[in-house]
């Protein structure tokens, strides 16, 4: 049947699902309609009721051909829908003025037409036409007041033809009841289309949501197997702590450590983006400086990042596209036995608090990132001597970028510096703690903006 039915409907409406559903319902009850207007032909025509006749005429050929000439695709369904109301209206009409007016049961059937409106086509139409079935009804009315003979010699409530009465009375009534259950069922059955179709895509959403989360978890676990663990942080820098808190799942930020020779190289990097995106640069940004130490095998910070540089923008460079990813990074040498620092940074710098002093030494960034460049230059490296209770701290730039407060304001690098001298005589882990809970307390019920990864080592 609804094979058929697609056979009346022109390829223009069958994309849209909503407006497919409304054109087979068009096709279809113009089909039932015309055969109800054929049914009531045979009693009309026995009983010689010529107007009656030739309204359920018109019915029968209108309904009938409504969707043949719609499956032309010359008019628009908004107007052949209306058309096939219009028609509905226009025999109803007809045969109330033929039937005894307001006492007609036909009059019953003009209800449909806001109904029809409604289902067929929008709210619009449906208001429309419920105003011109009100004004039907209300000139019926008035006529009636002012004396105007409806149809006498067809009255069926006058007729003393009892059996016509009743046959005409129980068609009609039974063929408004008949529709007004069609057009419920209808409802019905949409409805529980739409409650089905719902739940199918609730139910594609919960698996696919179940699939992404498993995937990104199964991503930490991988990003979480590349990081140091705690447990050789601490078995290389012993008085330190890191601080990482990713601002989704998996993070653009991370931190790196390696022992070669006599020397501990570490950093904190801040990838573009964070969450998936920053996570796959970090992966390649990792990578490189693995890359750097094991198979080229260097030491110095500064040739480090010019080497992890070529090596980033030759990675993304293979693609399509102008890929300027990238990552700022604060990187640190310190010799064990000398306990000489050399530093290089890509926009992030070094901070230093020196044993007994309430101030921060700040070595500068080279202002430009690893990764594509208009103008890039080789590193700069820093060479620092560095005395028993000195801290040092790397970072990104999370902590300082969160908004938050009272006015919901970033906290910025000063008050951040402030609060590190401020702990800076504490032990490392409890430094970490309290840069939890400043975080926490400054952010409130404010999202957190981006990842956050602080380095703190204390010589």
């Amino acid at each position: 049947m609804k094979k058929l039915l697609l056979k009346f409907i022109p390829n223009q409406y069958k994309n849209d699902v909503e407006v497919l559903r409304k054109a087979r319902l068009f096709v279809r009850i113009s089909f039932v309609t015309s055969f109800f207007s054929t049914f009531y032909l045979i009693p009309v025509s026995v009983y010689g009721m010529p107007h009656l006749f030739y309204a359920m005429l018109f019915n029968v050929v209108g309904f009938l051909l409504l969707p043949f000439i719609f499956r032309l695709d010359k008019i628009s369904y908004k107007i052949m829908a209306n058309a096939y109301i219009f028609i509905g209206a226009s025999g109803v009409i007809y045969c109330v003025f033929y039937t005894g007016g307001l006492v007609s049961s036909v009059l019953p059937w003009l209800a449909v037409l806001p109904i029809a409106s409604l289902m067929l086509i929008d709210k619009k139409s449906a208001w429309i036409w419920t105003t011109i079935t009100y004004l039907c009804i209300t000139t019926i009315g008035i006529l009636k007041l002012y004396g105007y003979e409806f149809g006498n010699d067809y009255n069926l409530v006058d007729s003393n033809n009892q059996y016509v009465v009743v046959l005409m009375n129980t068609t009609n009534l039974n063929g408004l009841g008949l529709l007004v259950f069609l057009i419920a069922l209808v409802f019905e059955n949409t409805r529980a289309t739409a409650l089905n179709t719902l739940e199918y895509q609730k139910k594609l959403l919960a698996e696919k949501h179940t699939e992404i989360t498993d995937s990104i978890n199964y991503a930490k676990t991988i990003q979480s197997a590349i990081l140091p663990s705690s447990s050789i942080v601490k078995k290389h820098l012993s008085d330190s702590f890191v601080l990482y808190l990713p601002k989704d799942v998996i993070a653009g930020d991370f931190y790196w450590l390696r022992e070669i020779n006599d020397e501990i190289i570490f950093a904190a990097a801040d990838c573009t983006g964070h969450g998936v995106p920053g996570a796959m640069v970090s992966v390649v940004c990792n990578n490189a400086l693995n890359q750097c130490t094991s198979e080229f095998s260097l030491t110095s910070p500064a040739k480090i990042l010019d080497k992890t540089r070529s090596i980033v923008v030759e990675q993304f460079a293979t693609g399509q596209g102008d890929v300027r990813d990238g990552m700022d990074i604060s990187l640190c040498a310190i010799n064990k036995t000398t306990r000489i620092l050399r530093w290089s940074g890509a926009n992030n710098p070094l901070w230093i608090i020196r044993n007994g002093q309430e101030e921060i030494e700040e070595i500068k960034p080279d202002k430009q990132p690893i990764g594509k460049y208009d103008l890039p230059e080789p590193f700069t490296e820093h060479q620092i001597s560095l005395n028993i209770g000195d801290t040092i701290y790397i970072f990104t730039d999370g902590f300082q970028d969160q908004f938050g407060g009272e006015r919901e304001k970033k906290y910025k690098v000063k008050p951040f510096k402030n609060f590190l001298i401020a702990n800076s005589k504490l032990e490392m882990k409890v430094q970490k703690n309290r840069l939890i809970e400043e975080f926490n307390r400054w952010r409130g019920n404010v999202e957190q903006v981006d990842d956050v990864c602080i380095i703190g080592v204390k010589i």
